[in-house]
């Protein structure tokens, strides 16, 4: 349990530096400020159950800040075999600001799901229902006036376009691709989404047969891709777009890019409650985002997510 290394936020929120923390057991940080109990339980359950800490939440009197509220993610970081296994740890200081967002970002999930089951179950079973009617009204019209053969014929087409856009939009507020097969498909199934939906031209582009990850972080990348779609259709008036999704070492690249009118100067200041969600799910999987201007025009949104 000792610190290999930490980012500067880090050293600033707590008010240590890196020659009081690096190669110091965690517990014995700052007179032992982190030797918090229900923390140490957690912690030494991540490397030998291949155990995830998600979104723990911990509200501590520290004593050189003062009391904080801290919510925390952990989780084994892959490495080769026979070296010292690491845990990267995630920590969120939730001031009142990112609390909203937090339930913002867990009231939208919540909401797309309870919207795309509706359509699912709702809409789609009673689509279902008038498509065997009118299958039924086709066969019994098969020997009567061609006319009316046909056009039965083209009432059972339509409906099943509908069942099928229905279907489609139930899978893109709720992404069931992940669950059974993983975050390649589902992105590849978003692109295609998109382009029917809005007629642009969204591309998927992912040279790796498979990409396996944890739960949590499939779930944070695709919803931070499907904002940042909607930005590009949205704010931006983007006519293609690009998500290209790969691995580098013991990263996941992916990176959405548009060309559409661009991003306003000072973006990460200025950007609004979409952008805040985004950083929000980022520091969920302890991920990083860079968002710069393209070559010609429009945005290019590159995140770094470690592999575990």
């Amino acid at each position: 349990m000792k610190v290999v290394r930490a980012n500067e936020i880090f050293y600033k929120s707590f008010n240590l530096t890196a020659e009081e923390t690096e190669k110091k057991h965690l517990y014995s940080l700052a007179k032992g400020q982190w030797n918090i109990p229900r923390l140490r339980m957690l912690l030494e359950k991540v490397i030998p159950l291949k155990k995830e800490i998600s979104n723990f939440e911990i509200e501590y009197p520290f004593p050189v800040i003062g009391h904080r509220t801290l919510l925390l993610n952990a989780r084994q970081i892959s490495r080769r075999e026979k070296t010292t296994p690491m845990i990267l740890v995630a920590i969120d200081l939730l001031t009142m600001e990112n609390r909203i967002i937090k339930k913002i970002a867990e009231f939208s999930e919540k909401e797309k799901q309870k919207v795309g089951k509706n359509l699912h179950d709702g809409l789609g079973q009673s689509m279902t229902g008038i498509a065997l009617l009118s299958k039924s009204l086709e066969k019994k019209l098969a020997d009567k006036g061609k006319q009316e053969f046909k056009e039965a014929v083209n009432i059972t087409k339509l409906v099943k376009q509908g069942i099928f856009e229905i279907s489609r939009m139930a899978r893109g507020l709720t992404p069931v691709a992940l669950e059974g097969v993983g975050i390649v498909p589902a992105l590849a199934e978003a692109a295609e989404h998109v382009k029917s939906l809005f007629e642009i031209d969204c591309i998927f582009e992912c040279k790796e047969e498979m990409i396996t990850l944890d739960h949590q972080c499939k779930i944070n990348l695709y919803y931070i891709v499907q904002e940042a779609i909607n930005n590009a259709i949205r704010h931006g008036k983007a006519k293609k777009i690009t998500i290209r999704l790969g691995r580098h070492r013991k990263e996941i690249l992916l990176s959405i890019i548009d060309n559409g009118l661009g991003f306003p100067k000072n973006i990460e200041k200025k950007g609004g409650m979409g952008l805040r969600i985004m950083k929000y799910r980022l520091s969920e999987i302890g991920a990083k985002m860079m968002i710069h201007r393209g070559y010609k025009k429009g945005t290019v949104i590159t995140i770094r997510c470690p592999l575990v």
